[in-house]
């Protein structure tokens, strides 16, 4: 056993001759600036460009403005930017965020060394649902008026993510119509049709007829929907397969929305990055400080416009609705 110990110990020896890449000494006391530690192509010079030429107390969120008394909040500036760095790359719960406050560098730099706790990360989202819809709204003005899209041409899609809820509660009843008739018994092909004992239930939902025909509308036009394919669904794919969005946090279609809406200002600001290049994109932002007052009041006609659209919408289905 010991001539099996001196072989060993011999063999260590030969082979120690390059040694392992070492780190420095983690209580060596080090001197350094946060803007060196941020790369200048990092996605938070860019969230941090785009989210201070937003007029966020137009767009309603909360606390953009100060009071004179009471405790003074967090500047809604901040939170916002944090939620766009964190959705980007999968950290989206408060209590996680609240953890890469304090140990991501980057976002030690964005945010100024703030460490919020995940209740203030967290009511933001939730008292601001409104606001990020806004917010979303007038980045496609800002894209209109920067010419990378003509708003013209509209692609529809739609895309299913978990919900936040009761396992027991996640099946509706009373969306489902379940039919049974006793002709099974005496059907000639039952034996092919089904294997249920009693008979086959058949399930319908109440809104089977617009099913049935957007399926015909697809099959009679199967090239137009290929280039829906093409314009829409690569979007869904990124968010759910890259980003992990296949479940929300949040409950209630408005705070679930209020997800979506980060999740589609995020995708908008990569494919900007993607057209234009980091050092471009960040000029032209910074650029369109400077129109300001003419974006927002775009961004209000815009809106009015598109309220006033719905209420004819709205009141020209009205009969339809009601005979549901």
């Amino acid at each position: 056993m010991e001539k099996v110990k001196q072989i060993f110990n011999l063999h260590r020896i030969k082979t120690t001759d390059m040694d392992y890449i070492l780190g420095g000494d983690g209580n060596q006391m080090q001197f350094f600036a946060l803007e060196e530690m941020v790369a200048e192509d990092s996605w938070a010079r860019v969230i941090d460009v785009f989210v201070d030429i937003l007029p966020l107390e137009g767009l309603g969120f909360k606390h953009a403005t100060l009071q004179k008394e009471g405790r003074p909040p967090y500047d809604p500036s901040q939170l916002l930017k944090l939620y766009l760095y964190g959705y980007k790359y999968s950290i989206r719960s408060s209590r996680k965020l609240q953890h890469a406050c304090k140990v991501n560098m980057e976002l030690w730099w964005l945010l100024k060394g703030l460490k919020p706790s995940f209740r203030s990360i967290a009511y933001f989202r939730k008292d601001n649902a409104a606001a990020l819809k806004a917010a979303f709204r007038y980045f496609v003005i800002m894209l209109q008026d920067m010419e990378l899209i003509e708003g013209q041409t509209i692609a529809i899609d739609s895309f299913k993510v978990r919900a936040q809820n009761n396992f027991r509660k996640k099946y509706n009843q009373a969306k489902i119509d379940r039919h049974r008739t006793p002709a099974c018994g005496a059907c000639s092909i039952r034996e092919d049709c089904t294997k249920n004992k009693k008979c086959r239930i058949i399930e319908r939902t109440e809104y089977q007829d617009v099913i049935d025909e957007n399926r015909e509308r697809v099959l009679a036009n199967k090239d137009y929907y290929k280039l829906r394919q093409q314009i829409i669904e690569h979007q869904f794919g990124i968010l759910k397969r890259q980003w992990g969005f296949t479940y929300t946090l949040l409950k209630g279609k408005r705070n679930v929305l209020s997800e979506v809406h980060l999740m589609m200002t995020i995708y908008n600001l990569t494919r900007m990055i993607k057209i234009l290049g980091i050092e471009v994109l960040k000029r032209k932002l910074t650029r369109l400080f400077g129109q300001f007052i003419y974006l927002y009041n775009h961004f209000n006609s815009t809106i009015k416009n598109h309220m006033e659209k719905q209420k004819i919408i709205n009141c020209y289905f009205k009969p339809c609705f009601a005979s549901c």
